[in-house]
């Protein structure tokens, strides 16, 4: 905390929150402040209207994540789903027959959303130049291919897992003014997108609050005793 505190100068913590919202190109535009002094501010009421709005029954959830800190520290969270996957057969020969059996690789997959951010707030705490950096997997499910005939080559290909996995990731560094929302970025989700697939963005908001309650009390220079002449 004194390291923060000497490099810094401040005791300032700051929260983002961060928001990975589906939309579609028209949707974007409506939430973006006209007439902004740059591209990216979202107009606060239009964002308050859409977040507390019931989603449309074809809507995607999205993800959200919230992270305090102190001012220029870097922070990290990682949420979702981890499954294993069989991804390859390795085949081993052992024994007096040399018999040949197959020993499966297994891979972990991970689903979901992940961000590392490192907030540094300037000295009149009204701006902060984050860090950002996003990855958000989907695993969609691909059915295996069935073979017909009952040979140990067929059975062995039909029992290893080809999982598609799509990935967005997102790394950048902007100055954001502090209690605004701010789109960071976003782009095509699917590998093959269709004209009416959502593209996923993402918006982050920073709060910055000034602790000053934890400041160490000087402590009293002791009197020296007097010497008696």
């Amino acid at each position: 905390m004194n390291l923060f505190r000497e490099r810094w100068g401040s005791l300032r913590t700051v929260s983002v929150v961060a928001d990975w919202v589906w939309l579609k190109e028209g949707e974007l535009k409506d939430l973006l402040a006209a007439n902004a002094e740059a591209f990216g501010i979202v107009d606060e009421d239009r964002w308050s209207l859409f977040r507390n709005a019931p989603p449309a029954e074809d809507a995607r959830a999205g993800y959200s994540a919230a992270l305090t800190c102190q001012n220029g520290q870097t922070v990290h969270t990682l949420a979702g789903a981890q499954t294993l996957a069989v991804t390859s057969m390795i085949p081993v020969v052992g024994g007096a027959e040399k018999s040949v059996g197959y020993q499966p690789t297994i891979s972990l997959i991970q689903e979901g959303a992940a961000l590392q951010v490192t907030p540094i707030s300037n000295r009149s705490g009204k701006f902060v130049t984050i860090d950002v950096h996003s990855r958000v997997s989907l695993v969609k499910s691909v059915e295996r291919n069935k073979h017909e005939g009952d040979g140990e080559v067929e059975a062995i290909v039909s029992s290893i897992d080809r999982p598609e996995v799509l990935t967005q990731r997102l790394s950048t560094t902007l100055r954001v003014p502090v209690g605004q929302t701010i789109l960071v970025g976003g782009m095509t989700f699917e590998g093959k997108p269709t004209a009416v697939d959502p593209n996923l963005y993402l918006f982050v908001t920073v709060v910055i609050q000034e602790l000053r309650d934890d400041l160490e009390e000087p402590k009293a220079e002791e009197k020296a005793p007097e010497v008696g002449g």
